[in-house]
């Protein structure tokens, strides 16, 4: 970090100072270098001083990436300058400010449903019987609502089943004294906007804004941010690059930037960081060809490979979605063995690589469907993720989370269940005591087990538990023994429990003098996402999962009308997202890209079809057959 010599661009950049600026930064830009290296110098240029520096990100791993490089750079100033996303802003603003204390955030889909379920049924919604997909689409649309600011009472009437269960699950989650992640989006805009003392106290407290990813910003993200700046504050910057939106499907727009130009008035300036560093010519190419059909973007420059590595970029078509697999499990097998061919690299690259190096993209699951299946048959070790995942993998480290948030918020039935059901995964009853410290001595008089032993060190703490660290001490020697029937332990619940200890040590690290409280530890252990990069070999990812990451060689597979882009897109609108999902899904490769499309299909039925190449193979430049 210390021999980094920025460009004319990346210097304009780091050294601007107050103002508002838009700033597009392509793919492998060295964006987050900039973005961390302004408000180094915002810190040192301030030193001593309270102000702070906030910087929103997409994603809690791109805060802490930021986090990290300012403490190597600045030691303990580096706790002047916030770095998390939205949701974690949010929830430190409502933690301080707002009129819910211990409130559980529901950050599992599972979580939700069942309180969405449970409100319909107790206040009787006229929904008919629903599975679990319809159940889905009621909180998909309750979710839109939020995330476009729009409460029960004016929801549209022509979705008055849905808006019957937005109003039945808003009371549930208040019975629970829960929120879900767009309460703490939309619970935060209304504060900021109904206590105007509270905004201004931030806009005293961040001297500058800085905002990661602002392409992918939606209504209530952009809406914060405006009630937080008010008239006065104008020391923002986005970075942003539409090419690479694709949260729309989220309620995130690209309108926003143009927005931006409007709402914080006429001195705002665009800047550009032109030069992509990572990726090589070949790919670099392609990519642009691709950008090139898409309309009406912000961005609307080309970017500019750094013109050491040359790159590879092919096409192959293969019969069958078998083959295709097979296809690909042969050439990661071949560039395992041998290295990437020389021509590929520059001239100070090893060609060796891992297979940590190697990805298999696909835009959804059903397309990797086969890969999957041929690298297990392979005995392959690699990585599924279709998006974000669960934190911990353990019965032992989710019990004890379970257990914790039903000691914070002893209202939260939801965590109850979900508890139990982990205390006694065979259905055995062992208690369904309605106090937090009755569930603990239900499960302590239970038979010798672990789970007695973890209940017996939880009941030690004097409750209301108010120190964490005495928690995590109390617990950590039955962790140590923990032993689960069925299970390897020694490996998933070890790395569980230490990735928990180190999430509670840079939690005390960034907090200052301040000893965070189980509350604001929970709330972290929900906002926290678990990347792809964690675990060990082949990455199998889908677009949406591995946005943010790179790879030296990634294969991006079923490349067909109908996979890629999705059947479902059918305005220009939606065309446009897939190309622009299409667009990052090409610039995760950094060496070799190798581009895929079984020719035929064959449905459950044994029919078989033909399949159209995709669109965006011959604007890539890439001929089919």
């Amino acid at each position: 970090m210390k021999d980094f010599k920025p460009t004319d661009e990346q210097a304009r950049v780091i050294q601007t100072d107050g103002g508002c600026a838009l700033v597009i930064a392509p793919p492998g830009s060295g964006k987050t270098e900039v973005l961390t290296r302004r408000v180094e110098r915002l810190l040192r240029a301030t030193p001593g001083e309270n102000s702070r520096v906030l910087a929103l990100t997409f994603s809690t791993k791109a805060g802490e990436v930021i986090r990290d490089r300012l403490e190597r750079l600045l030691g303990d100033e580096a706790r002047r300058a916030i770095s998390q996303t939205f949701h974690g802003f949010a929830t430190d603003v409502l933690h301080h400010h707002g009129s819910v204390n211990n409130r559980t955030i529901y950050d599992q889909a599972a979580d939700r449903l069942t309180a969405l379920r449970e409100a319909i049924c107790d206040e009787h919604v006229p929904t008919g019987p629903l599975d679990a997909r319809g159940l889905q689409s009621i909180l998909d649309q309750i979710g839109k609502w939020k995330r476009d600011l729009v409460p029960p009472d004016l929801a549209p009437e022509e979705h008055r089943v849905e808006r019957l269960a937005y109003a039945a699950y808003e009371r549930r989650l208040a019975q629970l004294n829960a929120a879900d992640f767009d309460d703490l989006l939309y619970d935060v805009w209304k504060l900021l906007i109904e206590q105007p003392r509270v905004a201004r106290h931030y806009r005293r407290m961040y001297r500058y804004i800085l905002v990661d990813e602002a392409q992918d910003t939606n209504k209530v993200q952009y809406e914060i941010l405006r009630a937080l700046c008010g008239d006065e504050h104008r020391n923002v910057m986005l970075f942003a690059d539409d090419f690479q939106a694709m949260y729309g499907f989220a309620g995130a727009s690209t309108a926003y930037l143009k927005a931006f130009f409007a709402d914080f008035g006429p001195d705002c300036q665009k800047l550009a960081l032109s030069k992509n560093f990572r990726c090589a010519q070949a790919i670099v190419r392609v990519a642009n060809e691709l950008g090139a059909h898409l309309a009406n973007c912000t961005s609307g420059e080309r970017m500019d490979a750094d013109g050491r590595a040359r790159g590879s970029v092919l096409l192959h078509e293969l019969g069958t979605p078998q083959e295709e697999a097979g296809f690909v499990l042969a050439s990661l097998e071949r560039l395992l063995a041998a290295g990437l061919p020389a021509g590929t690299l520059h001239a100070e690259e090893a060609s060796q690589i891992v297979p940590e190096s190697i990805c298999i993209l696909g835009r959804n699951r059903f397309v990797l469907d086969a890969i999957v299946r041929q690298l297990d048959d392979a005995r392959r070790e690699f990585a599924f993720a279709a998006g974000p995942r669960e934190l911990f993998d353990s019965r032992a480290v989710q019990l004890f989370v379970q257990l914790c948030k039903v000691l914070r918020n002893p209202r939260d039935a939801i965590s109850r269940q979900r508890a139990l059901k982990l205390a006694s995964p065979t259905g055995s009853r062992v208690g369904d005591e309605a106090s937090a410290v009755g569930l603990l001595q239900g499960l302590a008089a239970g038979e010798e087990s672990d789970v007695a032993r973890l209940a017996a060190a939880l009941l030690s703490v004097p409750i209301p538990v108010s120190e964490v660290q005495t928690l995590v001490e109390a617990v950590d020697p039955v962790m140590k023994a923990w032993t689960e029937e069925g299970e390897e332990p020694s490996d998933r619940l070890s790395g569980d429990w230490a990735t928990l200890r180190e999430r509670w040590r840079r939690l005390r690290s960034r907090s200052g003098h301040a000893t965070p409280g189980l509350d604001t530890f929970l709330n972290d252990l929900a906002l926290a996402g678990r990347s792809a990069l964690d675990a060990k070999g082949i990455r199998v990812l889908t677009v949406h999962a591995a946005k943010g990451l790179e790879f030296p060689v990634v294969f991006l597979v079923g490349m067909n009308e109908g996979s890629f882009p999705d059947f479902r897109a059918t305005t220009e609108a939606e065309i446009d997202d897939e190309r622009r999902n299409a667009y990052v899904a090409v610039t995760r490769a950094s060496r070799w890209l190798c581009v895929t499309r079984p020719k035929e299909r064959t449905n459950q039925w044994g029919r078989t079809f033909v399949q159209k190449a995709s669109r965006f193979l011959g604007e890539m430049g890439l001929a089919s057959t």
